[in-house]
């Protein structure tokens, strides 16, 4: 019978010391796990209050949320080196459900939701009716930046990321963009994660609603904000079915990745854009 070797254990891998005396290690795609003191936990990225902000209950990536009012929307940290965001206004307390945050009526007729995941983050500005969608303030989202220990740049593809001094990246963006509802229910975007990150081959992805229309965001970035660009063609299209999602694009990862499928062999999932939209 095997038996693990507990002093190999990480937070994406298990040893096995086999009865022919071999070793078997299987490794996860993300983490199944995390350091809680001198034990582990399993990954609960479900989020709950404490100490005054919102924060998930166990994932591997140190993140916190507001709570409402006018501090940081949120605070992500690796390393000692983090990056706050703001949101221009005073927000309300938000509305936990699961993993995800939903702040109400940031703008009229506009939420906005984060959501915790195992090793990352995600923040989106839902549009929720085409009179919410002629706000001027949708025509640029400006949200304000605070670091410590890393710089904000952007990379030879054109994407921003926050660097330490020498540029060794610490938080990526995979650039901003928006979309509109799918045309039929289906996973939410952590549903789909966890189900792809479980077992990828398992998920048939083109059987899953897809945007109607999905479109990439300018984004300006300088010392002390960052500027996402919504599509005005997209907001006023009569043809456009709501809510539309408006994702400034950074995720507290340190890395752009993709998945491959073996059902779905054609298909791109760079970034795990599949698993953006509801």
């Amino acid at each position: 019978m095997p038996v693990e070797i507990l002093g190999e254990r990480t937070e994406s891998s298990e040893t096995f010391a086999l009865p022919d005396g071999t070793l078997n290690t299987k490794t996860y795609a993300s983490p199944i796990r995390v350091r809680r003191g001198t034990g582990w936990v399993a990954v609960n990225p479900d989020l709950k209050v404490a100490d005054g902000v919102v924060v998930p209950e166990a994932t591997t990536l140190d993140v916190r949320f507001s709570n409402g009012g006018d501090g940081p929307l949120l605070t992500v940290t690796r390393d000692g080196r983090s990056l706050g965001m703001s949101w221009p206004g005073t927000l309300p307390v938000p509305v936990l459900s699961g993993d995800t945050a939903t702040y109400s009526e940031v703008l009229p007729g506009v939420d906005l939701q984060l959501t915790a995941h195992v090793d990352s983050f995600s923040e989106v500005l839902l549009v929720k009716t085409p009179a919410a969608a002629r706000n001027d303030a949708l025509q640029r989202l400006r949200f304000g930046l605070a670091t410590q220990g890393v710089v904000m740049q952007r990379d030879a593809d054109g994407f921003i990321r926050a660097a330490t001094p020498s540029g060794d990246p610490v938080f990526v963006s995979d650039g901003a963009r928006m979309w509109d509802k799918p045309q039929t229910p289906g996973l939410a975007p952590s549903q789909r994660m966890r189900a792809l990150k479980a077992d990828p081959a398992a998920v048939s992805l083109p059987q899953d609603p897809e945007p109607r229309r999905v479109e990439d965001l300018p984004v300006h970035l300088d010392g002390a904000s960052l500027t996402v660009v919504p599509s005005q063609q997209m907001l006023t299209d009569p043809a456009t079915v709501y809510p539309v999602s408006i994702d400034p694009g950074f995720n507290g990862g340190k890395e752009i990745w993709t998945h491959v499928s073996r059902k779905n062999p054609t298909k791109s999932y760079w970034s795990d854009k599949s698993t953006r939209g509801d």
